[in-house]
């Protein structure tokens, strides 16, 4: 395929469970709209199931990239996945995937991209890129609670966390623990740590905590840009099966059923089904509710449901065995609450609709994010027995406060109003804000305010940093229509006696006081940091006449690119942009 020069070429590969590739193809659609193209990576048995999602809008900037998996007859191709991928085979997968290192390497030297967009645990990606020179940045799927609490452990043991909000239950220590240990050929403690080590300045996140994104940064010295909730608002193509479902719905009050799900790899045995089915079954409620088996398992919804339970709800409950349209589902206005396995990407789904949750966590990061659920106010967890078992009561209970009763009256108040912050928020977090820092010479800052107009063009905020005395000429250089876009910094210098403002500036200053100039100028470090503590951007470009400018932006995590004004301008690929990631390989140059 034939793409324009100036397309910045981006390979991703995220982890083969829909909860990953899902945020990853809804990253690749926002990226594609400023001038990107997508190669996003996976399995061909995912890449099938996501080609519908990919439409003609971005048909031309999204290609989907076939990586193949060792196979063997007891691990053929329809279960290089998650998705109903039986328990036994998922250590296979996952050292499957891990060898996969040789047939990546020859997808990157054959698109030779300009970066490479890697999940969680995945270091050989980000070190086969970087033996081609290619840059890598991570992009976190997970809560930032979950990150942080496993970093914690991991690098200050016997240090108390400083969100007890965020804790374990006595019965999923003993999980958590396993998961923390990995399998019998990965360390997950090591590949966890260095695939964060390894991220290139920044590391991006889907997550909207800012107290756990500010304390993430402080323990891996990175730039942490959150890029919005990656929820597709479209409603999914209504085919017969998801006709059927809405028609249902639309026979119930506002607000007054809930979904009931657990993802695409968490399977519930027949004995937690039964409690989910009495729990539902108490609470009076009406209930979609979406039971899946494990791939090649002959069982039915008869075989595992309580004996006439179907008979007993009636009308008020829809049972199915097989995929349901959830994004659909939870925007219907009869939905009034979500039971949920907690998996980060429903939890991101559910908040952008505003359905508060019940919640009824699993495994992995899933009790962490229950709690973080019930922490800011938009649900409650189903409590389970000292031994971890479902229990029906307290399921229906659960249901009745989100769903019916006054007490629940403010989290349902607080789940609207997260979804209206989402809403208002938009691409906001994806649109970068970047600060330029020419020398104070015209012949730097003309072509600085260049390079700011192409950012600006692309969508992004451009702080123009200067004295008042080229700016005042500088601004009559800035056409209208960037006037919400480009905006002037004053950068004042110290004022010394043979240095007056009028010659903070080389046009016309006297040969005599370059020297003087340059000196004022590195004694302005403190007025540039405090710019910095103020504007928070999240980008630094500097000259090359002041190296300085790096450090103090490195300082306070914020990356800093040097723009060379001198010969070809080129942009170093060791300081990335946090959102858009821009500056690769000198393209916005051509």
């Amino acid at each position: 395929m034939d793409v324009k020069n100036n397309t910045i070429n981006v390979v991703m590969l995220p982890w083969i469970a829909h909860g990953h590739i899902s945020p990853f193809l809804e990253l690749a659609k926002k990226l594609s709209k400023r001038n990107f193209h997508i190669y996003l990576c996976s399995t061909p048995i995912n890449l099938s199931s996501i080609k519908k999602n990919i439409t003609k809008e971005y048909s031309q900037s999204i290609e989907l990239v076939e990586l193949h998996l060792p196979s063997s007859p007891n691990f053929p191709p329809h279960y290089h996945t998650t998705n109903g991928l039986p328990h036994h085979l998922k250590e296979t997968l996952v050292e499957a995937f891990f060898s996969a290192g040789p047939a990546f390497s020859k997808i990157l030297q054959t698109l030779n991209p300009d970066l490479v967009i890697y999940d969680l645990n995945i270091t050989w990606v980000a070190e086969l890129a970087s033996s081609i020179n290619i840059p890598a940045v991570q992009f976190l799927t997970f809560s930032i609670g979950m990150i942080v609490l496993f970093l914690h452990m991991f690098s200050k043991p016997g240090v108390e966390f400083p969100f007890p909000e965020i804790y374990l239950r006595e019965h999923e220590v003993i999980p958590m623990q396993k998961l923390a240990k990995g399998y019998s050929n990965i360390n997950i403690k090591d590949t966890f740590m260095e695939s964060i080590r390894q991220s290139r300045d920044i590391i991006l996140v889907k997550d909207f905590e800012v107290k756990y994104m500010d304390y993430f940064s402080q323990l891996v010295s990175k730039k942490i840009v959150p890029i919005g909730s990656l929820v597709n608002n479209s409603i999914d193509q209504i085919d017969e099966h998801a006709l059927s479902i809405t028609q249902w719905l639309d026979k119930k009050e506002k607000g007054s059923s809930v979904f009931v799900s657990f993802g695409s790899e968490w399977f519930l045995s027949k004995e937690e089904i039964h409690q989910v089915a009495q729990g539902l079954e108490l609470s009076k409620v009406n209930f979609v509710w979406v039971i899946r088996f494990p791939q090649d398992e002959k069982i039915s919804i008869d075989d595992v449901l309580p004996q006439g339970f179907l008979e007993r709800v009636g009308e008020r409950g829809m049972v199915l065995d097989k995929w349901a349209p959830q994004s659909t589902i939870l925007q219907h206005k009869s939905i009034g609450g979500f039971v949920s396995h907690c998996g980060w990407g429903s939890i991101t789904e559910s908040m952008k609709f505003g359905v508060p949750i019940i919640a009824m966590p699993i495994y992995n990061d899933q009790p962490i994010n229950a709690r973080i659920v019930e922490h800011i106010g938009v649900g409650v967890e189903a409590l389970r027995d000292e031994n971890g078992k479902l229990q029906s009561e307290e399921i229906a209970k659960a249901i009745r406060e989100v769903v019916i009763e006054e007490s629940g009256e403010g989290l349902r108040k607080k789940a609207k109003e997260l979804s209206e912050k989402m809403e208002m928020k938009g691409d906001e977090e994806i649109d970068g804000v970047v600060l330029m820092f020419p020398f104070l010479a015209y012949g730097h800052i003309s072509p600085y305010l260049n390079v700011a107009k192409k950012l600006a063009d692309r969508g992004f905020l451009i702080y123009f940093c200067s004295t008042p005395i080229n700016l005042k000429s500088t601004i009559e250089k800035i056409p209208e229509k960037y006037a919400d876009s480009i905006h002037l910094i004053e950068l004042h210098l110290p004022e010394l006696p043979q240095l007056p403002p009028h010659y903070h500036t080389t046009n016309g200053l006297p040969p005599n006081l370059n020297q003087v100039l340059q000196k004022a100028l590195k004694m302005s470090k403190p007025n540039f940091s405090k710019i910095l503590q103020n504007l928070k951007p999240d980008l630094v470009i500097y000259d090359i006449l002041q190296r300085w400018a790096k450090h103090v932006a490195n300082e306070q995590n914020i990356p800093a690119v040097k723009l060379l004004t001198s010969g070809a301008a080129v942009f170093s690929n060791q300081g990335l942009n946090s959102h858009s990631l821009e500056f690769i390989s000198g393209k916005l140059n051509k």
